[in-house]
């Protein structure tokens, strides 16, 4: 929901002025897999199945660090960022942007 938001807002904004939609969501979706106590492998995939990750670690390996945002980082941006509205990875596709405080 948090990258299918700003897209549809965009095209919101570009139909009501009368111009071409040319958005699209590319169908980006993550979530912490816990594989055992205190390991996650953090699942980052686009539609197909394509593999998208956002931080410059092997997706496929779990790892402790991930079991670590997963218990701490993934609710703090969840509350004091993604609720509010806030876009950390906007694509090059959208006009939307907006910054985080």
């Amino acid at each position: 929901m948090r990258k299918q938001a700003p897209v549809v807002a965009n095209e919101i904004a570009t139909a009501v002025a009368g111009k071409l939609v040319l958005g699209a969501y590319d169908g980006y979706a993550s979530c912490p897999l816990t594989t055992a106590i205190g390991k996650t492998i953090l699942a980052e995939f686009c539609y197909g199945g394509k593999v998208t990750p956002t931080l410059p670690l092997n997706p496929s390996k779990e790892r402790w660090v991930g079991w670590r945002i997963k218990l701490t980082g993934l609710p703090l941006m969840y509350w004091h960022y993604m609720l509010k509205g806030y876009v950390w990875f906007p694509k090059h596709n959208t006009d939307f942007k907006e910054e985080a405080p």
